[in-house]
């Protein structure tokens, strides 16, 4: 208590009004510097420095669409406010010296690019919001209050950190990963789906509670401490709690799914883990197709018998999970064909649709293939990695 100007302190003087809130809140530990030290931007526009670093000492709160905040370092927390609604707000080498919030912004939204950011949390309430990390942006780490998409778009810094999906998610959670991401750890009891985007890489994904896990990108390891854990592809490396079971490209896996050396239930090297498919598509009538992985990525499988034996054979693609040599066997009638095919680790077009078309000298329909080779087509093929490991594979194709 400072009591008056004078330096007495007057204990029997009736305190007015504006002296009562001083007391309340300085006995809350409010001064009235942190009491004004929050600068909220409402009105879209560029603030910060143009040319050097502008600092501020407390926190910063943007409460409308289409503001940028550049070459700034807050030493506070920085809120972006509901109030933002679906709206934009573009953050340039802006420093956050505590924690950023994250409650308004849209599918196009919060841009981040050359920033510096330690924990980000987004909480939106009614629909997702989108940040996009660019240049040399570094963001320690994020927890997900709420669906979200994440996105790295030519990164030259480390990009997002630790991702947290939180048990605050609501049940039926969106959240869609596009870049590179270290450590992904879902712990939200309400069921949640996980979008692993194309030519994105998890390192370790840990599932802590049920999600679904789609998309054809790489999840380098999977740890999964809960049942009821979807996958639309396999993983390379699984580690599976004890007793508890996953599902990947509609099989049950569990310790037996897989080959010696493959991390499950209790752990192993992955020396000697085998190469796997994790997806595969055909590409027919201009429609790219997915064909169905089972048997721990040895068997693929799709049904083409309804299509018009016309149908032209685009293209077709394969997804493994190490760079390996496939030879694949192509039988028609007494005629044997072994195409070899150097495949890199990640996504590859299949060479063998070309390869048909070159041979007929037109394009490739249904109908050719199923003289060709028959009906079904059943092709058989080795995957050898430069481990010197292999995988019988297999594809079975119903022709109309």
């Amino acid at each position: 208590m400072n009591g008056y100007p004078d330096g007495t302190f007057r204990p029997g003087e009736p305190i007015t009004r504006a002296e009562a809130i001083a007391v309340l809140d300085r006995a809350a530990g409010i001064s009235d510097a942190a009491a004004a030290a929050t600068v909220t931007y409402d009105r879209a526009g560029v603030y910060g420095g143009e040319d050097g670093t502008e600092v501020i000492d407390g926190s910063v709160t943007v409460s409308a669409a289409g503001v940028t905040l550049r070459n700034l370092t807050v030493n506070g927390n920085l809120l972006l406010a509901a109030a933002i609604g679906d709206g934009d707000v573009y953050l340039k080498n802006v420093s956050v010296g505590e924690e950023m919030t994250v409650r308004g912004g849209g599918a196009d939204s919060v841009y981040l690019k050359d920033c510096t950011l330690g924990t980000v949390t987004v909480n939106k309430k009614g629909g997702n919001v989108r940040l996009v990390a660019s240049g040399t942006t570094s963001v320690a780490e994020v927890k997900l209050d709420s669906g979200a998409v994440l996105e790295e778009s030519g990164t030259a810094g480390p990009g997002f950190g630790r991702l947290t999906a939180s048990g605050a998610l609501p049940a039926g959670a969106l959240v869609t990963l596009k870049g590179t991401f270290e450590n992904v750890e879902v712990a939200s009891p309400a069921g949640i789906t996980v979008v692993v985007a194309d030519g994105t890489t998890i390192n370790t994904l840990t599932l802590d509670a049920p999600a679904e896990v789609t998309g054809r990108g790489t999840v380098e390891k999977a740890v999964v401490n809960a049942g009821g854990a979807s996958f639309e592809q396999i993983s390379r490396e699984v580690e599976l709690a004890a007793g508890v079971t996953a599902t990947a490209g509609g099989e049950v896996i569990s310790e037996s799914s897989f080959g010696t050396g493959t991390v499950a239930a209790g752990g192993g090297s992955a020396d000697t883990v085998p190469p796997r498919v994790t997806a595969a598509t055909i590409t027919v009538g201009g429609t790219e197709r997915n064909i169905a992985i089972a048997d721990g990525g040895r068997r693929g499988e799709i049904d083409l018998s309804g299509l018009d034996p016309a149908t032209e054979v685009a293209a077709g693609s394969i997804t493994v999970t190490e760079a390996a040599t496939m030879v694949t066997t192509i039988k028609a009638g007494s005629f044997e064909l072994d195409l070899e095919q150097n495949l890199e680790k990640g996504y590859n077009q299949l060479d063998a649709v070309s390869l048909f078309k070159n041979i007929l000298k037109q394009e490739a329909t249904l109908g050719i293939l199923k003289l060709l080779v028959g009906n079904p087509v059943d092709l058989g093929g080795v995957l050898t990695d430069r481990s010197g490991n292999t995988a019988d594979v297999s594809l079975l194709v119903r022709l109309p």
